[in-house]
């Protein structure tokens, strides 16, 4: 599962909050991350591509001055029910942005700025069974 975080003020956003199924016979397909443009005033979107899917999700909030997307540069081993965070967004009106090498460990980063989009990802057994 694949989930999307919406943090304000460095607190996690109840009402902000995606989630796209992988399938069960996932065998290390693409999962893609992005960030549309803005198109006609309409607010921008976080993009999450996974196999035979693409869930959208609006971005509410938009920092005007700094933004800053990381991501995993190195394999990480997944466990069930065991979260990795994969990527995150941030955005800030403040001059300044860091980053740390968070290799799927939860970027406490998000802590700091007035916006943030984090990517989870959890494995997790399957609610249907197929036969």
């Amino acid at each position: 599962m694949v989930d999307v975080i919406a943090y304000h003020n460095g607190k996690e956003s109840e009402f902000h909050h995606a989630t796209a199924d992988i399938p069960s016979d996932f065998k290390g397909e693409i999962l893609s991350f992005g960030i549309s443009a803005e198109v006609e005033k309409q607010a921008p979107l976080l993009l999450t591509g996974v196999p035979g899917g693409l869930v959208a999700f609006p971005i509410l909030t938009v920092p005007t001055s700094s933004m800053l997307v990381a991501n995993i540069t190195k394999p990480v081993e997944l466990h069930e029910n065991k979260p990795v965070y994969i990527a995150y967004w941030l955005g800030t009106s403040k001059n300044h942005l860091s980053d740390t090498n968070h290799e799927g460990a939860f970027p406490e980063e998000v802590k700091e700025v007035e916006s943030a989009y984090v990517y989870k990802i959890t494995l997790v057994e399957s609610k249907t069974k197929t036969k």
